[in-house]
Formats: C-alpha cells, sequence, structure tokens
C-alpha cells in the first residue's frame, strides 16, 4: 500500500502498489501484471507486460541528472536501469524471438505529456515546444 500525490504538498490519497520495488530516487517500479512467484518457469510471464516508474510522493523528483548539451552530448548522468534477459530455450536463427519496447508515456511532475525518443540507444525525454 502507497500513496499517491498530486503534488509535493498534496492532496494524496491511497493506492495498492503490491508488486512495487523502491528505487534509491524514491520512485517505484513494478509490473503489470505482476512479477510471478515462479518466475524462473519460462510461461511464468508469458506475452505482453506493462512497466511503471513513477515517484508518488515527490513527483518532481528526477529519475537521473542526465541531459543532452546543444551539441548531443550526455551532462551528468543518463542512465536509469538496465533489463537483463536470459534466455531459457535456443532459438533457432530462422525463427528468432523479439523484443519489443513500445507504448511509452512519459510525464513530468505536472502529470502533462513530455516527448520521448530514442536517440543513439538512449530514451530521450523532452518538454514539448
Amino acid at each position: 500500500m502507497g500513496e499517491f500525490c498530486v503534488s509535493e504538498n498534496g492532496p494524496c490519497f491511497p493506492i495498492n502498489a503490491p508488486t512495487a520495488s523502491a528505487l534509491d530516487t524514491g520512485h517505484t517500479a513494478g509490473t503489470n501484471p505482476p512479477m510471478p512467484a515462479n518466475f524462473g518457469d519460462p510461461m511464468g510471464w508469458p506475452g505482453t507486460v506493462k512497466f511503471v516508474i513513477a515517484n508518488y510522493t515527490a513527483p518532481s523528483k528526477l529519475l537521473n541528472d542526465g541531459y543532452l548539451d546543444t551539441n548531443g552530448n550526455v551532462i551528468g548522468t543518463d542512465w536509469v536501469f538496465e533489463l537483463h534477459l536470459t534466455l531459457l530455450a535456443d532459438i533457432p536463427s530462422d525463427s528468432p524471438a523479439t523484443f519489443t519496447v513500445s507504448d511509452i508515456v512519459v510525464t513530468g511532475s505536472d502529470t502533462l505529456l513530455l516527448d520521448a525518443s530514442m536517440q543513439n540507444e538512449r530514451f530521450v525525454t523532452s518538454t514539448p515546444p
């Protein structure tokens, strides 16, 4: 059980986030459906999994301090998390498996949508013009 606050000063209301894990920044990360108890079972998490990172108590807190300067150079720390996948069975080269990241939604602390794109193997967000 947690709490979602519309702003750092409230109002707040309770939320049920049983699969959430706390990050160093105070954000929580969770999945839907929840991570199965039999996580190592290849059929334990079939199909689509949605992943959410949010900071319900301090929504203006950044995940990191990284940004791109006008020349496209990374300033600060641009790392948030890594995803490691373990193959539990061989995949034939003539029938490859795919891993897709799609339908990404990013908001600022005001809950307004931010622009999001992949740039040089980095997921980059920015305030719309």
